[in-house]
């Protein structure tokens, strides 16, 4: 754990955007950033974004873990 610790300390953060598309219907708002597989669903707009900040969250902690390609190059 504290080799991982320091090795994170020596890494710059590097910042990726990616343009968010937005659909509203009558069950509430789908968000889903282009070029990645990852969507959100909630009945408002603010709603779905905090849901897809989670979920992006999630995807890249995966893709770190386990080494997946990123985005859509599967």
């Amino acid at each position: 754990m504290r080799r991982a610790h320091s090795l994170a300390e020596k890494v710059e953060p590097v910042i990726y955007e990616f343009p968010v598309k937005y659909q509203h219907d009558r069950a509430g708002w789908m968000v889903w950033p282009e070029g990645l597989p990852v969507t959100a669903i909630a009945s408002t707009k603010i709603g779905a974004r905090r849901k897809l900040r989670g979920a992006v969250r999630a995807y890249f902690r995966s893709i770190l873990r386990y080494g997946d390609p990123l985005g859509n190059e599967m």
